[in-house]
């Protein structure tokens, strides 16, 4: 297992677990009242986002162009479902709770490690049937995103 994967299964447990922005907040030394529920931390368990940390992890230690589209895509859907969701709040630097610049960036930080992988793939093998089901999934997942999303 490399390094990088190794961060983002960290990554997904300390989200998960702290919540959402918690580096951000960290960072610009935010405090935060940490709201460990567990009905909290199953629902962002499955948030797309962090989903996404977990498939790049996976695709980095199990390389296939399949696996690449899989991540690729799940990050893509996450950054611009996020960018779309919480747009109205303007791109400004924290702090002050407006998380939405440091967001994109941390959305866009997931992508990067795909990017690398580029070079590696081979579109003459790709496991349609996978592919497929990934994407029925996501739609699910689309549909019942009001449900997982609400506090």
């Amino acid at each position: 297992m490399n390094i990088i994967s190794i961060i983002f299964i960290i990554l997904y447990f300390i989200y998960v677990i702290l919540g959402n922005h918690i580096i951000a907040k960290i960072i610009f030394n935010e405090s935060d009242k940490f709201s460990i529920v567990p009905h909290q931390i199953l629902k962002r368990s499955i948030f797309i986002t962090y989903i996404s940390l977990l498939s790049v992890a996976y695709t980095l230690n199990y390389f296939s162009t399949t696996n690449w589209l899989i991540s690729f895509i799940l990050s893509t859907v996450s950054l611009v479902a996020f960018s779309i969701k919480w747009s109205s709040r303007g791109f400004v630097i924290p702090p002050n709770g407006n998380y939405y610049a440091t967001g994109i960036i941390e959305h866009f930080l997931i992508i990067i490690p795909l990017l690398f992988l580029i070079h590696n793939l081979n579109f003459n093998y790709i496991n349609y049937n996978k592919l497929i089901i990934f994407l029925l999934l996501l739609i699910i997942y689309s549909i019942l995103h009001p449900i997982l999303y609400a506090y």
